[in-house]
C-alpha cells in the first residue's frame, strides 16, 4: 500500500456542493433575520467560539512550522437554532478553520439542518433531518471543532485522523435519528446518506498516493447505535461509515480511471467512576482500491487504530489526561517491514504510537485554557503538506500544544 501525501492545492472538488452551502446558509439567515424582524415569541439562539493553538515539535512539523513555532491553529465559529414550529427546528454554523500551512478556504458552512421531529415522547422518538449534516461516528466526530467538547486538545489521531476530516465530518444527506428509554438507560439510533464535502488535498489520501485526478459520483453512509446507562456512569456506541467513489486520473500521470471504497467500523466506550472517566475506541479500516494502479489491478488493505484516554477532574476547574494512541496501515505489517520493500519508503510511514500527557483548566464557563505533551513513534498521520522531504523526517518526535478557547 502506498503511502499518501497531500498537495498543497485547496480547490473545492464539486463546485455545486459549495453553492449548496451557500445557498442554504442565506436561506437560514434570511430565515433568522425574518424571524427577528417580525419579533416573534421565539427568537433564534446564538452561540459562538473561537479557539487559537500553539504548536511546537522537535522534529518534523505538524500544524504549520511548529518546529519553529506555530500558530497556525485557528478555529473560529458562529452558529444559531431556530424553532420554526413545534416540531421543526432550523440550525446552521458558519466556520473558520487554518490548521496548518493549508491556506484558509474562508468562512464556510459547516452545518445547515433542517429538523422534522417525527414522534417525540418521553418512551421514544423518530425525526428526520436534512441538510448538510454532521455525519454520527464515535463519540466526538460531530463536535470536534468546539474546544469545550473534546476531550483534549488534540483529538486521538487514530480515530479522528485531521487529513480525513473532509471525508468523515460533514455531508450534503439525508438522516434518521430516534432514540427509545429502555428499563436500564437509552437506546439511539442516527444514520445518515449523501454525498461528501471534499477537497484536493483529500483525495490522494483516498487514493492513498500521489494525484492530481478527481473524484466523481461520492457517497458517504454514516450510522451510529448507542447506549447509555440511566445514571450516566457509561455509554458505549457502534458506528460504520462507507464511502465510494469513482476516481478520474489525470492525464500527466501513470494512474488509471478506478474505484475506490472504504469502509470503517468503530466501538466506543466510556465510563465514569468518581472522578475518574475512561474513554476508549477501537476502529478497523478496509480500503479497497479498483484498477487505480493498473487495469485489473484489486489493492485491499486492512488497519486498525486504537486509544485508550484516562482523565480526572480534580475539581469542576481543573482535569489533566493521559492517553495512549495506537495506529497502523496495516495490520498484518504493523512495523512497515513489508512496506518499506515494496516502496522504498520509511517504515515508520505505516504506524504511529502516541502517549499523550495533558491538562486543561477551566476559568469560568466561556474561558478554557490546555496544554499538552505528545510523544510519537512514527509518522503516519503526519501531513505532508508541512513535510516534503520524507528523508528528513524523524520517526521518533515530540509535540508540545498550547491552546486557549472562548465559547459563549
Amino acid at each position: 500500500m502506498i503511502r499518501c501525501k497531500l498537495y498543497p492545492s485547496i480547490k473545492r472538488v464539486g463546485q455545486a456542493r459549495k453553492w449548496f452551502g451557500i445557498l442554504a446558509c442565506c436561506g437560514f439567515a434570511a430565515s433568522i433575520s425574518n424571524v427577528t424582524a417580525h419579533g416573534l415569541d421565539n427568537p433564534p439562539q446564538w452561540h459562538g467560539f473561537a479557539n487559537q493553538g500553539f504548536s511546537y515539535t522537535t522534529e518534523n512539523n505538524f500544524l504549520g512550522e511548529s518546529s519553529e513555532g506555530s500558530f497556525k491553529f485557528l478555529e473560529a465559529g458562529l452558529n444559531a437554532s431556530w424553532r420554526a414550529l413545534n416540531t421543526l427546528q432550523i440550525s446552521g454554523q458558519l466556520l473558520y478553520r487554518q490548521t496548518g500551512n493549508a491556506p484558509p478556504d474562508g468562512v464556510e458552512v459547516d452545518y445547515a439542518i433542517a429538523d422534522w421531529r417525527v414522534l417525540d415522547t418521553f418512551d421514544y422518538g423518530f425525526g428526520v433531518r436534512a441538510g448538510r449534516i454532521k455525519n454520527p461516528y464515535g463519540f466526538f466526530n460531530e463536535t470536534r471543532d468546539v474546544a469545550a467538547t473534546r476531550p483534549s486538545i488534540l483529538l486521538p489521531e487514530s480515530i479522528y485522523i485531521d487529513y480525513l476530516r473532509e471525508l468523515m465530518h460533514s455531508s450534503d444527506s439525508v438522516g434518521l435519528y430516534g432514540h427509545s428509554e429502555l428499563a436500564g438507560g437509552t437506546a439511539t439510533f442516527y444514520a445518515v446518506f449523501g454525498r461528501p464535502i471534499l477537497y484536493d488535498t483529500t483525495i490522494p489520501a483516498i487514493i492513498y498516493t500521489q494525484t492530481q485526478g478527481s473524484l466523481e459520483d461520492e457517497a458517504i453512509y454514516s450510522a451510529r447505535v448507542g447506549y447509555e446507562d440511566g445514571s450516566g456512569i457509561w455509554r458505549v456506541a457502534v458506528s460504520v461509515a462507507d464511502f465510494r467513489a469513482d476516481y478520474l486520473a489525470a492525464d500527466t500521470e501513470p494512474l488509471f480511471d478506478g474505484k475506490s471504497h472504504i469502509t470503517q467500523f468503530l466501538f466506543s466506550a466510556e465510563g465514569y467512576w468518581q472522578n475518574f472517566r475512561l474513554t476508549g475506541e477501537y476502529q478497523r479500516r478496509l480500503i479497497r482500491t479498483e484498477n487505480v494502479y493498473f487495469p485489473g489491478l484489486t489493492l485491499k488493505n486492512k488497519g486498525d487504530g486504537y486509544y485508550l484516554q484516562l482523565s480526572y477532574d480534580f475539581n469542576v476547574h481543573f482535569s489533566a489526561y493521559v492517553r495512549w494512541d495506537r495506529i497502523y496501515l496495516n495490520n498484518q505489517d504493523k512495523k512497515g517491514v513489508l512496506y518499506e520493500a515494496r516502496t522504498q519508503e520509511p517504515a515508520h510511514f505505516t504506524y504511529a504510537k502516541d502517549i499523550t500527557w495533558g491538562a486543561r483548566y477551566a476559568i469560568n464557563t466561556n474561558w478554557l485554557v490546555g496544554a499538552e505533551y505528545h510523544r510519537v513513534d512514527g509518522t503516519y498521520w503526519l501531513p505532508d503538506l508541512e513535510n516534503r522531504s520524507a528523508e528528513a523526517q524523524s520517526s521518533r518526535w515530540d509535540m508540545y500544544l498550547l491552546q486557549v478557547s472562548y465559547r459563549f
